[in-house]
């Protein structure tokens, strides 16, 4: 199983997930779960792994911070991450941890708007809530993109690869 969660940390609400792609079904606690990983982390930039549920479920994550308008301070951040089901040989976390990199910079370059999501209320108008819409597509083709890549170097490396030795 592969899931990748963008979480965002509301100010009402706290931690929540805000978009999410699995090619199976994942546990709803699990979302929430990694969500939650928003409220015990310092901000920085490198990527970091946590694991739960005994070690049964893993994910990679990386903090982003977007430009927002609306938010407190300027900024909103974001929780980019890939959940797995099981330990990531070191080949995948690094390539997980590249991929996320480049997510981030593609966000940041190219989606100046995507904060515009999280503050969508009833009373806007069709074009504003049509733009919002395509805001939201372009970041979940974005999640489904990396979803792909990543199951392809799963299969393409065995979590167990580490351990192997070839002498």
């Amino acid at each position: 199983m592969i899931a990748v969660q963008i979480s965002r940390f509301d100010p009402i609400d706290g931690p929540k997930p805000t978009v999410f792609y699995s090619d199976k079904m994942v546990d709803e606690t699990i979302k929430e779960r990694v969500a939650d990983l928003l409220d015990s982390m310092a901000h920085g930039s490198e990527a970091f792994v946590h694991s739960f549920e005994g070690g049964k479920i893993y994910s990679i994550n990386k903090m982003i911070d977007i430009k927002s308008q609306q938010a407190r301070g300027k900024k909103e951040s974001l929780l980019a991450s890939v959940i797995l089901d099981h330990q990531p040989s070191e080949k995948l976390r690094e390539f997980v941890e590249e991929k996320l990199q480049f997510l981030e910079q593609d966000i940041n370059a190219n989606m100046p708007d995507l904060a515009m999501i999280f503050y969508l209320h009833r009373d806007v108008g069709d074009e504003e809530r049509a733009e919002t819409f395509g805001i939201y597509n372009a970041l979940l083709t974005q999640i489904q993109m990396l979803h792909y890549e990543i199951h392809s170097k799963k299969i393409e490396v065995p979590p167990y690869e580490d351990y192997l030795s070839f002498d």
